[in-house]
C-alpha cells in the first residue's frame, strides 16, 4: 500500500506530536517537578546556613556572658554559707551589729529547700538609734553574707537615747550541697573519752 504525500506528511507530524507528547509526560515535566523541589531545598539549605552562620557569630559573646555569669555566680556563693548553721549566724549577726543596738529577740526558721539552694529566715528586733539603724542596714547589704530584708518594722518614741525599736526578718542563703556537719564530730569518733558526748 502506497501512501501519499499528504498521508505521509499527517504520519510525520502525528509522528513528531506523539515523541513530543511522549518528552513532555516522561522526561521534562518530572524533571521540571525535580528541579523546583531542588531549588526549593537549595533555597532552604542558604536560609539555613545563613541562620547557621549568625548563630555562629554569636557563640563568643554567649561564651562571654557564660563565663561573666559563672565568675558573679562564683563570687556569689562565696556569700552563701556552707549549710544551715545557727550558732554562726549568732556570730555573725553579733560581729555585725556589735554596740549599734541592743538585741532583744532573736528567732531562726528555715525554710523549705529549693532545688539550688536552702533558705532559711531570722526574726531580730533591736533597740537603737536612728542613725545607728542606717549603720546596721548598711553593713547588712555590704556584710560577707548574703541576705535579703523581707521585712523591716520600726517603732519610734522620744523618751530615750535609743528611741527607735526595729524587727527585721533577713532571709539567708545556704547552697543544696551536702550536710558538711552530719554526725562527723569530733566527740561522736570517741577522742573524748565518750563515743556519744550527749550519754
Amino acid at each position: 500500500m502506497k501512501l501519499s504525500k499528504r498521508e505521509l506528511g499527517l504520519l510525520v507530524l502525528l509522528l513528531v506530536f506523539a515523541v513530543g507528547a511522549l518528552y513532555y509526560t516522561q522526561f521534562y515535566t518530572p524533571m521540571s517537578k525535580q528541579l523546583t523541589d531542588l531549588a526549593s531545598k537549595s533555597q532552604n539549605l542558604t536560609i539555613q546556613i545563613t541562620d547557621a552562620k549568625s548563630r555562629i557569630s554569636k557563640i563568643p559573646d554567649v561564651e562571654s556572658q557564660i563565663n561573666e555569669l559563672e565568675n558573679e555566680f562564683d563570687n556569689l556563693k562565696e556569700k552563701f554559707l556552707d549549710g544551715w548553721d545557727e550558732p554562726v549566724l549568732m556570730v555573725y549577726l553579733e560581729d555585725l551589729i556589735g554596740d549599734l543596738a541592743e538585741k532583744t529577740t532573736i528567732y531562726f526558721d528555715r525554710n523549705s529547700p529549693d532545688k539550688l539552694y536552702n533558705s532559711g529566715t531570722i526574726r531580730i528586733s533591736l533597740n537603737t538609734s536612728y542613725q545607728n539603724f542606717k549603720s546596721v542596714i548598711s553593713k547588712l547589704e555590704n556584710g560577707l553574707l548574703y541576705n535579703v530584708p523581707s521585712s523591716v518594722s520600726l517603732d519610734y518614741s522620744d523618751d530615750s537615747d535609743k528611741s527607735l525599736k526595729a524587727d527585721l526578718i533577713l532571709k539567708f542563703y545556704t547552697l543544696n550541697e551536702p550536710d558538711p556537719f552530719k554526725d562527723d564530730y569530733e566527740f561522736m569518733k570517741g577522742q573524748y573519752g565518750k563515743e556519744n558526748i550527749f550519754r
